[in-house]
């Protein structure tokens, strides 16, 4: 239900059934983000369930996925578009490589990727500085 309420002078709209914005992403303490149900119909594949992600997270870690050799398949899906959680499903080829290890090496190759690309721009952040120096600095 939408209303407008009137105050100072400024009309605004006011969204009685708006969710509150923190329940979006923010996780709550003892809460599990993260969910593992194996696939007892389909061999070498199990769903994860993350709580309080959408597309960004989930595609991420669906394209790393399909990097690796053993991982048969991985997709991604989100539930509803209001609900803030993604199901990932990895089938990989043979039991010699669950999916949790699968979704664990993709998880440390992100990793590792965000801290070369942190490493990469603090180091250009550092090189911009030196080279655009305060012309007003007296060096003396």
């Amino acid at each position: 239900r939408l209303l407008w309420r009137q105050g100072r002078g400024l009309a605004e709209m006011v969204f009685e059934n708006a969710q509150d914005r923190e329940s979006c992403w923010l996780v709550e303490e003892g809460d599990r983000q993260v969910h593992y149900e194996r696939n007892e119909k389909v061999q070498n594949c199990g769903t994860f369930e993350i709580e309080k992600e959408d597309h960004t997270v989930a595609n991420l870690l669906r394209q790393q996925l399909l990097t690796q050799q053993e991982v048969r398949f991985a997709a991604y899906q989100m539930p509803h578009p209001l609900e803030h959680r993604v199901l990932i499903r990895i089938q990989t080829k043979d039991s010699s490589h669950t999916p949790m290890d699968a979704m664990h090496r993709s998880l440390e190759a992100v990793r590792e990727e965000f801290a070369q690309i942190s490493t990469e721009f603090k180091g250009k952040v550092e090189q911009l500085k030196q080279d655009f120096s305060d012309p007003f600095q007296d060096d003396t």
